[in-house]
């Protein structure tokens, strides 16, 4: 049963290879364009070899899982980092747009620029956001802890860590507080703003969707700097609709 098994999902990971390579975009003049197609096939990719993964998670030797979620993860930063290119040359006709907006909207001019820098670096933060969910909704099952463990230590890098931060929050039982401790020490105290701000967001999303255990709202609410009553009036919100 295990040989059929490591057959069939080998099987699976030829026939995503050959799906991948057929998706690839062909050369073209807009490179934005091809920027873009570039991430939705790098998105279809994780989630097919992720799909795999969480399929055959006793039958794939370790190796090959490692390999597939290094993959998966990696995949998922570059194309994260081809989506920041894209946007970055643009961030200040961004800001233009959207103080323009805001002047048709009768805002005052002072608070314009303001609101809408605000904006952009909002926008930038939900795009990192959905990536790291993107690939640990792909990769989540706390079958394959051992894989992620080990992947963990092998690139102990703070965006590697991020997306193991929420695969566990979103997949584990256990709540990840040491993990989350660590993140802090790492990316708060050492000031990477960045992170940070994806941390925060990380334990916001997790505390609004999964009933968690009030002592332990309201000790990290307190280290991130989260309001508390707004976690609890979201949280209420859901229970109640």
């Amino acid at each position: 049963m295990i040989e059929k098994d490591a057959k069939s999902a080998r099987k699976e990971i030829n026939q995503t290879i050959d799906q991948i390579e057929a998706q690839m975009p062909q050369s073209t003049d807009d490179s934005d364009l091809n920027d873009a197609l570039r991430i939705n096939v790098a998105f279809k990719a994780i989630q097919i070899l992720g799909q795999i993964l969480k399929n055959h998670p006793g039958s794939i030797r370790g190796a090959v899982k490692m390999e597939i979620a290094e993959e998966c993860y990696f995949l998922g930063l570059r194309a994260l980092r081809a989506l920041f290119n894209v946007i970055e040359p643009h961030r200040d006709e961004l800001v233009e747009i959207m103080s323009q907006q805001l002047e048709q909207l009768g805002e005052k001019q002072v608070e314009q620029k303001k609101k809408a820098k605000k904006f952009v670096s909002m926008l930038i933060e939900g795009i990192a956001l959905s990536f790291i969910k993107k690939i640990s909704c792909s990769l989540g099952t706390e079958a394959l802890g051992q894989t992620y463990k080990e992947l963990v230590i092998k690139h102990d890098r703070l965006a590697v860590r991020l997306i193991d931060l929420s695969v566990k929050l979103d997949h584990f039982k256990r709540f990840p507080s040491d993990e989350i401790d660590n993140l802090i020490e790492e990316a708060c105290t050492g000031k990477k703003f960045f992170a940070t701000l994806i941390l925060k967001h990380l334990i916001f999303d997790h505390f609004y969707r999964y009933t968690t255990d009030r002592t332990i709202k309201q000790r990290y609410c307190e280290k991130l700097d989260i309001e508390l009553r707004a976690v609890n009036l979201l949280e209420y919100n859901r229970i109640t609709t």
